[in-house]
């Protein structure tokens, strides 16, 4: 009798064991998809604000005022001399719409355009789900009128282009929300 109560005891006790490795196992290939996903999206905002910020920073380089050619919520345009070679640069920022990007299983992200002079580049990097621009004068107060912005905040939100399941098997995207306010050197008052 005692050696059928061990042997049930250790059926139950190695099958809590090998239970609990199999539900450690699972965690640690959900973490590594959650880990996987939310690195790449991480990388891909880094590229995409970099750009962002670089440009930014120049609108109104080698150029006289004022600088800003269309300033909306969710796009940009302007003037500056990137490279500086002399040769004024017209560069747009704007976010596309869903349906653009219909190859990714995300149905929230878009392509996050930019192009210079005419010439348009779309960032193959996928997953910008917004894309907001507020504009305050030298006050520090919102504004719309062109040749009072002094400050431009950026907010950019990304999401991965893939999902991965949680711990529950529901579908989620990695993301990452990143806002900043540059103040542009050109657009401050001499």
């Amino acid at each position: 009798m005692d050696s059928y109560l061990s042997l049930i005891g250790s059926i139950v006790i190695g099958g809590l064991l090998l239970f609990s490795v199999l539900n450690f196992q699972t965690d640690v290939r959900q973490h590594s998809f959650e880990y996987s996903n939310s690195l790449i999206v991480q990388q891909t905002a880094l590229s995409i604000i970099e750009l962002l910020e670089q440009d930014l920073r120049q609108i109104g380089y080698g150029y006289n005022f004022p600088s800003l050619a269309v300033s909306a919520l969710d796009s940009i345009t302007f003037y500056a001399d990137l490279f500086d070679d002399g040769v004024l640069d017209t560069v747009n920022y704007w976010l596309g719409d869903v349906s653009e990007a219909s190859g990714t299983t995300n149905p929230r992200d878009k392509i996050f355009y930019r192009s210079s002079n005419s010439d348009p580049q779309v960032h193959d990097a996928l997953g910008v789900t917004n894309f907001q621009l507020i504009f305050f004068d030298a006050n520090g107060d919102t504004t719309v009128n062109q040749t009072e912005i002094r400050t431009i905040e950026v907010t950019l939100a990304f999401e991965s282009t893939e999902p991965y399941l949680d711990r529950l098997g529901t579908e989620r995207y990695a993301s990452y929300y990143w806002r900043e306010k540059i103040s542009p050197m050109n657009l401050q008052p001499l």
